[in-house]
């Protein structure tokens, strides 16, 4: 299995150039945590349509805190999940508060970070560790739906996997800088070629792939 995950690894490399887009986008670390904690079952453009919305007006958890929940949920509409959402971000918002702001949450031990992040409704294990991911630089290998399809058609996780337990068998086996790496190389080929119904003529892993054959 090591084999395959360095052999994945080497065709991805050159295949698909890195965009962490948590370093590149002109993003404060609290605007960062929104956009990955929205990220969840809403499209990228509309995740940024939302932080350019509120960060006209809304820039700190304070401005979030002080905001009428009804206004929230117009400003956030187009992400979806408006109810969840405006609780999500309001108690999210009340824990940052809470610390003495985003340089001090920023200054904990990842343990207690992510404690805190768990603790905060609709906020699961994946999204507290992709904001561990950008904004403490852990090195973690994150499986969404769009990497655990891949990992399934290269069998490399049994079938009935589900994305903790593809994590738990693959991120032991990917070397530690190689794991945002895989991550995101894994997370674009699962968007724009290996589908639902995936095009498998032109992916980079199709002959190491036995779903293609």
């Amino acid at each position: 299995m090591h084999e395959l995950i360095t052999e994945i690894i080497r065709r991805l490399k050159k295949w698909y150039k890195p965009q962490e887009w948590w370093k590149n986008a002109d993003y404060s670390p609290w605007e960062i945590m929104i956009a990955i904690a929205f990220s969840s079952r809403t499209s990228y453009k509309q995740v940024i349509k939302c932080i350019e919305r509120l960060r006209r007006a809304f820039r700190t958890p304070e401005d979030i805190m002080n905001m009428p929940n009804e206004r929230l949920a117009h400003s956030i509409k187009m992400v979806g999940f408006v109810r969840r959402r405006v609780i999500m971000l309001k108690k999210l918002a009340k824990i940052i508060i809470s610390v003495g702001g985003i340089s001090n949450f920023l200054n904990l031990d990842t343990r207690t970070a992510r404690k805190l992040l768990l603790s905060v409704p609709w906020i699961g294990p994946k999204t507290a560790d992709m904001i561990l991911v950008a904004l403490f630089g852990e090195k973690y290998f994150i499986v969404d739906s769009n990497i655990l399809r891949v990992l399934k058609r290269l069998k490399v996780v049994p079938q009935n996997a589900n994305i903790y337990k593809a994590r738990e068998i693959i991120e032991p086996l990917i070397p530690k800088n190689e794991r945002v790496f895989l991550h995101l190389a894994l997370l674009h080929l699962g968007r724009t070629i290996c589908k639902p119904k995936p095009k498998c003529e032109v992916c980079p892993l199709k002959n190491i792939c036995k779903f293609s054959t």
